[in-house]
């Protein structure tokens, strides 16, 4: 019995470590996702804005006397605009920059956005405060919400979305996602719910449990909980 013990304990010690590194590894990729962000929103955004401030005086200088080149600069005009749009939507879905202000108000631009663009209900229910939430937890809240989000449109055709999210005593963080959409079944679910696997990765990289609940026919029910962090990762800056 007691080597019983000793095994149990050593393979529990050894889950801790493997959750450790892949939240370690989860930090990584998110401050490698932030860094390319921040890149492409300052350095190649700006060098795009200056792209553009050069073409418009070109066209003010030389547009007037020559028609022919007024029309070619206005075509590329556009191409740079659509360009600096590229960018800052590869730089949102990089990291967005909402999350700067804070995780209360990511969720809500995130939420806002949703509604703007799929023109689907969605009720957020957000605790009083999240400012001592790490940044680690506070990327895998928002990550979660926007993949049941995408799932709910892209998949569910749902026409509602509720989103509950509270803080326990303990700490700990209890997000639940409701939508009304056309549900699918849990076991059999297919390569559209990669989305799905990569959450639930995340989420058990710290320590947390993620339950999908769905039918056919009746919608879908996403159920997590985030311990208080206690891993020692690297703080970036």
């Amino acid at each position: 019995m007691t080597k019983q013990v000793m095994t149990e304990r050593r393979l529990e010690k050894s889950h801790a470590s493997l959750r450790e590194l892949l939240a370690r590894r989860e930090a990584d990729l998110d401050h490698e996702r932030r860094r390319i962000a921040r890149e492409m929103h300052d350095e190649l955004g700006q060098l795009l804005t200056a792209l553009k401030l050069g073409i418009s005086t070109l066209n003010m200088q030389f547009g007037a006397d020559h028609p022919a080149l007024e029309t070619k600069v206005d075509s590329l005009l556009e191409l740079t605009n659509q360009a600096i749009r590229s960018v800052r939507t590869v730089s949102t879905s990089l990291r967005p920059a909402a999350l700067d202000m804070g995780t209360i108000p990511a969720l809500q631009w995130l939420v806002d956005e949703f509604q703007q663009h799929s023109g689907v209900a969605c009720q957020l229910k957000l605790p009083d405060s999240l400012y001592e939430i790490d940044e680690l937890r506070a990327m895998t809240l928002f990550r979660t919400v926007q993949e049941a989000l995408t799932n709910a449109t892209r998949h569910a055709e749902a026409s509602r979305v509720e989103i509950d999210l509270n803080k326990q005593a303990d700490g700990t963080y209890s997000l639940t996602i409701r939508d009304n959409g056309k549900g699918f079944d849990p076991t059999t679910a297919t390569t559209h719910h990669f989305g799905l696997i990569g959450m639930r990765e995340r989420i058990n990289s710290l320590g947390g449990t993620l339950v999908i609940d769905s039918t056919p026919g009746a919608g879908t029910c996403i159920r997590m909980c985030i311990p208080e962090l206690n891993l020692h990762l690297h703080a970036y800056p």
